[in-house]
């Protein structure tokens, strides 16, 4: 399936040091509007795609069954805003993840156009540093400042993430991302299906992936902690990663390999079930032998 970049080799650390996620300080004053598209006079996107209502209710609790022996379950802050300032974890494994059962705090603290987003495990810290554009979206994601290490993204005039730094281009047709391809033309693309279910909740469930998650360049670096911890799943949630598709995606193809995924919706059109199933030619693989396969439940706040 795709590749991991080599220098995600920090990971090694992470997790020698965590066996067993902080609030800081966010100013309210500091009024991110990511949900806002970025205005360009260039027509990126002819297409204008209708906006979906996105985030009027917020997630609470996100819980991640794998049938492979790794369950996540995450439990989501905010501030007066809307905005996400804390996600407390608990993972658990019995399979073949290289992980025990420990718990975790990530927080997010705004420093008007910077983000500073920490997770704590057994007194170890890890940072990433969110810069921001005009619009609210990551125009630099740093995490390794030592090392240098950091990815550059772009948007489309419409709001939709473009391009990952020199990794991966984003396309989309009438609203919803349909294709992400190398940027060097190298490799299988991935081939999104949209569904008809409007994304009220703004997410993508590629995010929740290990081998499809483009956005997957975290501090935590190529490690089993990256398909549990759910990071970009929450960063691209609170809008830091341009405007997300209009519909939810039913499926993500890469080769013969590929990713289905059904939605049991509330009575408000929210989704509070995905289901993932892993395929290899169109024929279900064994969800006990796929990494990928897993069950979702999501609860919301009440307002």
């Amino acid at each position: 399936m795709i590749r991991k970049l080599p220098f995600m080799l920090i990971a090694l650390c992470f997790l020698l040091s965590c066996g067993g996620d902080d609030p800081l300080d966010t100013k309210p004053e500091d009024d991110i509007k990511p949900e806002q598209p970025e205005k360009s006079s260039e027509p990126d996107d002819p297409e204008d795609p209708e906006n979906p209502e996105t985030m009027n209710k917020r997630i609470k609790t996100l819980r991640v069954d794998r049938p492979s022996g790794l369950f996540t379950e995450d439990k989501v802050a905010y501030d007066e805003q809307g905005r996400i300032t804390r996600i407390e974890s608990h993972i658990e494994n019995d399979g073949w993840f290289d992980l025990f059962k420990y718990d975790f705090v990530t927080t997010l603290t705004y420093k008007g156009t910077e983000v500073i987003n920490e997770i704590t495990c057994n007194g170890q810290l890890y940072k990433q540093i969110l810069q921001l554009n005009e619009t609210g979206y990551i125009e630099k994601l740093i995490y390794n400042e030592k090392e240098g290490w950091n990815d550059i993204f772009e948007y489309w005039g419409t709001g939709h993430l473009k391009i990952n730094d020199d990794f991966y281009t984003y396309q989309y047709k009438d609203g919803n991302l349909v294709i992400i391809a190398d940027t060097e033309g190298k490799g299988t693309p991935y081939l999104i299906e949209p569904g008809s279910i409007s994304n009220k909740v703004g997410i993508s469930s590629i995010l929740l992936s290990g081998e499809y998650n483009t956005l997957d360049y975290s501090f935590l670096g190529d490690s089993d902690f990256d398909i549990a911890i759910h990071n970009s799943f929450f960063l691209f949630y609170n809008g830091f990663y341009g405007k997300p598709s209009k519909n939810l995606e039913t499926s993500i193809t890469s080769g013969s390999y590929s990713l289905y995924y059904e939605y049991e919706l509330d009575e408000e059109g929210y989704p509070k079930k995905i289901i993932c199933t892993e395929l290899d030619n169109g024929t279900p693989i064994p969800s006990k032998e796929s990494e990928e396969a897993f069950t979702a439940n999501i609860e919301y706040w009440e307002d």
